[in-house]
């Protein structure tokens, strides 16, 4: 590990670092769910600009996922027990991109038929080269027991689809840029008791009290929240103040994150933090999310429940065809995370529906809300309390994650602390002041069959409780445009102008040899007799 102690506390520690122009990125693939932090003015640890030590970024972390009922008391939807969840890496010399899986709701290997189960795939990227990007690819367990590389394209404009016979658009990112996408795909066989085309199956509801916030009905829900745990300590000053505001990408309106109610629809929006010492980092927030409707034949996955996990290639498939990369999931990773299917030439639709995999099929493009409040979830104890009380007065802000205790042959510890020699409080902290929950609500409809949104009327699949659901996609950018220092700013003019001296001083040396050599001809040729010409740098001590 490299870590160094910076001001106000906070400590850089290398974990993955991605250079990319002014850019930085940092990963922490483990502990699980991974931390990106983000950087300009390439403050990389390994010294290739003069500011080398990292000492201004911001954090992001997946928190997990909120229900908000038609009476606006909100609650989490939780994963039926927890489990480390798979991530992976990948990408060549033009981005590089790291892609996690995580879950809400009942497993299909605790329950073969599911009552009601979201996956959530979340993939980001940054760009190390100026890159058009269509299809992302998303790595996501759906269900927990097969884990897929799906295609999704988030990049569609208001009343367009998939249906469309054309590949998905393309977006420009530049190099620095760091995105990422968010692909959620829900199904169940009680999942919503107001669709009226695939009724619920009426399987009565686990009446454990720990499964309070496992199992949801849609019908008793009018927004779906993402949520996203920001972190901009490393931003503050040395005082602890924070420099930041959201600013309008239109009217370039600007707000101060103190004068931002918790209500404020965001959507369209960047949230610019600017750093002391190195400048502005933004999060440019765009309007607009695609949901759909998928079905899959489960009989097709080559896990079935309760297979072996530890085998990751066994249980993985890769439908994402044969592309270049990042419009498919590189084949040289196969070896690593599993085979991919289909042939070069084969239809991709054909593919995209091959060993079990969802076939995502974007039908609306809607208008995100996304709301920012201050959050606080500091100060937890070195090991839990209990495991059925492991932190007592526990802040209300925190992750779920990061609140669990479990207990496997031997004590009782955190579920999510420290792994692989990086922890979590190294990655990101959540302190009062400079952390934020950054949330992304999906807009599930009303109280009768007749108002709800297509993601908000999922049919259900009374058989498998797998085979027929909906998702959303959504695709937002973040720009590490720190102040440059002056290296780097004129770079271009600097090599520029040294080429161009380096060419005249060429010249004028070849200049005055030329000058020397048909002198001392001249010179020769005078007086009574011819001397020989002295080869030139010698005994005349020409250089």
């Amino acid at each position: 590990l490299t870590k160094i102690i910076m001001g106000g506390g906070r400590t850089y520690v290398k974990a993955e670092e991605v250079l990319a122009g002014v850019g930085m990125q940092n990963f922490f693939q483990s502990p699980t769910p991974p931390t990106t932090q983000i950087m300009g003015n390439g403050q990389n640890s390994n010294g290739i600009f003069p500011s080398s030590k990292p000492e201004e970024w911001i954090a992001l972390t997946p928190h997990g996922v909120h229900m908000r009922d038609h009476s606006d008391a909100e609650t989490p939807w939780l994963p039926h027990s927890y489990t480390g969840y798979p991530s992976t890496n990948w990408g060549n010399d033009a981005f590089r991109a790291i892609s996690y899986s995580t879950m809400a709701g009942n497993r299909a290997s605790d329950q073969p038929k599911p009552r009601s189960t979201m996956s959530v795939g979340y993939t980001s990227f940054i760009f190390t080269k100026d890159q058009d990007v269509g299809d992302n690819q998303f790595f996501i367990k759906s269900p927990d027991h097969a884990m897929y590389f799906l295609p999704g394209c988030p990049n569609y404009e208001v009343g367009a689809s998939s249906f469309d016979p054309r590949d998905c658009p393309r977006r420009n990112f530049k190099r620095g840029e760091f995105k990422f996408s968010l692909l959620g795909l829900a199904s169940g066989t009680d999942l919503n008791s107001l669709n009226s085309a695939h009724p619920a199956a009426g399987t009565s509801p686990d009446t454990n009290p720990d499964m309070a916030n496992v199992e949801k009905d849609f019908a008793d829900y009018k927004t779906m929240i993402y949520r996203m745990t920001l972190d901009a300590g490393a931003m503050a000053a040395d005082d602890g103040s924070l420099g930041a505001y959201a600013r309008h990408l239109t009217t370039n309106q600007t707000l101060p994150f103190e004068n931002i109610p918790v209500d404020k629809d965001l959507a369209g929006y960047a949230l610019v933090f600017d750093g002391p010492k190195f400048g502005e980092i933004s999060i440019e927030l765009p309007p607009n999310y695609s949901v759909g409707r998928y079905t899959r034949d489960t009989s097709e996955t080559v896990c079935q429940p309760n297979a072996n996990m530890d085998n990751f290639q066994e249980c993985t498939r890769d439908v994402t065809g044969f592309k270049d990369a990042p419009d498919s999931f590189p084949a040289s990773m196969s070896k690593y995370v599993g085979a991919k299917v289909g042939s070069k030439g084969q239809d991709q639709q054909e593919i995209r529906r091959m060993a079990g995999a969802p076939e995502l099929v974007v039908e609306e493009v809607n208008e995100m809300k996304i709301t920012l409040k201050p959050a606080m979830c500091s100060g937890r104890p070195d090991t839990p309390n209990s495991l059925s009380d492991p932190w007592p007065g526990m802040p209300a802000d925190c992750p779920w994650w990061y609140t669990r205790a479990v207990m496997h042959d031997g004590p009782v510890k955190w579920a999510v602390d420290c792994e692989r020699g990086f922890c979590k409080d190294e990655a990101t902290l959540c302190e009062s002041g400079t952390c934020y929950h950054l949330d992304f609500h999906i807009d599930l409809g009303g109280l009768t069959e007749a108002d709800r949104t297509l993601f908000g009327n999922p049919e259900n699949d009374a058989a498998t409780g797998l085979e027929r659901g909906v998702f959303f996609l959504y695709d937002p950018t973040v720009d590490s445009n720190g102040k440059e220092s002056f290296f780097e700013k004129y770079f271009m003019a600097i090599m520029i102008a040294a080429g161009t001296l380096v060419f005249l001083l060429i010249v004028f040396s070849c200049y005055c040899c030329f000058k020397k050599i048909c002198c001392k001809k001249r010179c020769a040729g005078k007086g009574k007799g011819e001397e020989p010409i002295k080869p030139v740098g010698v005994a005349d001590g020409y250089l």
